[in-house]
């Protein structure tokens, strides 16, 4: 409310203040109420055309706020790692009456009015850690509080589930690919891009792991979790809680460091890095060993050729591979080139007559499916030169590393999605205003 104020005119002030006491304390923001079929209310058939498009605008506003508020955030705390949240009592302010003195001051000043010393501390939120560390938050009244513990408190054991669910569905499909390919542990982890294709076509995928949320945007929140980050080829990487929203992917610090470089347990992580992925590629496998150092080379005697770390995690993951299998890379171009719609058309047709007429095992010698497709609508400029930046001459390379195989191809995939997805609507708008 103080920041509205600054920028709201003195003589509407008054106006603004009576209009912020009439909304209530505690009220559901829904864009998509659902009835009792788990139906949204408002896609039916009594409902007008300007009553579906004020409603789609209202939930696409929503939408993008929850990306702004991601994007501007400074910090952000791990609800998975929160051991406990519950209200404060009327008792607490016997404890250090100083203190909740300072939290009445604070909440007369803020929010224009009175409080009692027992209603302020019935309004303070506690948040505990898993690593012992407490956060306090101060509402601006008991009921307030209340309903955001409750909130809360709901949020921590959905992302809880969610997390353990999403764990053992990958553990599970782990092991029945082993099972019915009949592969080693150690054969297992050699899974890639040198794989027989026998082994790679009679495998199974999740239909709940690999969904079409990436697509979708169901959510603004598209990938999540820690990942390993380092911006240069002779670096070490550095632990970060990476957000991978429409866009952008955002890194966190998970620890603080002191001045001799001893890293403190923290309450939440601190925003480090916001990256837009619009203009960038992406490629991981046997192409990031380029970007990653030769070390770990000591002869095996167990296991000849095999330079990797055994690794167990606390919820019960294991993983062997090595850090070309776990690592992707994000390249950002320097230089651009021109280019035009007409040489990427003759480029994509040779390709395929090589494609075609090769000694490659093609069945299907049809024309493209683009060939059949109506093109009457597409702008009449084809001969269209813009710039586009070259992979591989002169850019900057940001390498992060999961903690499995399986985790960074969810990673690179939900990225991937994200790029296609960016990239035709960039395509889409672009012809809009030509053709406009």
């Amino acid at each position: 409310m103080q920041l509205l104020m600054i920028t709201v005119p003195k003589r509407k002030k008054k106006i603004f203040r009576k209009k912020w006491k009439t909304i209530p304390e505690v009220y559901q923001q829904q864009p998509y109420p659902l009835n009792s079929d788990d139906h949204i209310e408002w896609m039916n058939c009594q409902t007008t055309q300007d009553e579906y498009d004020s409603r789609d605008f209202y939930a696409f506003h929503c939408f993008h706020r929850r990306i702004d508020q991601i994007l501007k955030t400074d910090s952000v705390i791990d609800l998975t790692e929160v051991k406990n949240i519950y209200q404060g009592t009327s008792t607490d302010c016997e404890v250090d009456k100083i203190k909740y003195g300072v939290y009445k001051e604070a909440c007369e000043m803020f929010w224009h009015r009175s409080y009692e010393v027992d209603n302020v501390s019935q309004s303070v939120i506690n948040i505990e850690t898993s690593n012992g560390l407490l956060l306090k938050l101060l509402a601006s009244s008991a009921t307030v509080a209340e309903q955001w513990v409750t909130k809360l408190k709901k949020i921590m054991q959905y992302w809880k589930s969610k997390q353990k669910e999403d764990t053992d569905r990958l553990l599970k499909t782990r092991r029945s690919n082993a099972g019915l390919l009949m592969l080693s542990g150690e054969e297992e982890t050699k899974i890639g891009e040198n794989t027989l294709r026998w082994i790679i076509e009679h495998g199974r995928a999740d239909e709940h792991t690999f969904n079409a949320n990436g697509i979708s945007l169901s959510r603004p929140l598209i990938q999540k979790g820690s990942l390993y980050q380092k911006p240069h080829k002779h670096s070490v990487f550095s632990r970060y809680y990476v957000v991978l929203i429409s866009g952008f992917i955002v890194l966190f610090h998970c620890f603080h460091r002191s001045t001799t470089g001893f890293a403190k347990e923290v309450l939440e992580y601190a925003h480090y890095m916001t990256i837009p992925i619009d203009d960038c590629y992406l490629y991981s496998g046997t192409t990031t060993e380029l970007d990653l150092l030769q070390r770990d080379r000591t002869f095996d005697e167990i296991n000849y050729g095999s330079h990797a770390l055994p690794r167990v995690y606390g919820d019960g993951w294991r993983s062997v591979e090595d850090e070309s299998s776990r690592c992707f890379t994000l390249w950002f171009g320097t230089r651009r080139a021109l280019s035009s719609d007409r040489s990427r058309k003759k480029g994509e047709e040779t390709l395929y007559t090589h494609a075609c007429d090769g000694q490659s095992n093609f069945v299907d010698r049809s024309p493209p499916v683009e060939a059949d497709l109506d093109n009457s609508n597409e702008p009449n400029n084809k001969d269209k030169i813009h710039f586009t930046k070259k992979l591989g001459v002169s850019g900057k390379s940001m390498v992060f590393m999961a903690r499995s195989r399986q985790e960074r191809d969810l990673w690179v995939m939900s990225i991937y999605y994200e790029l296609e997805r960016l990239r035709k609507t960039a395509t889409f708008s672009i012809e809009g205003n030509q053709v406009t």
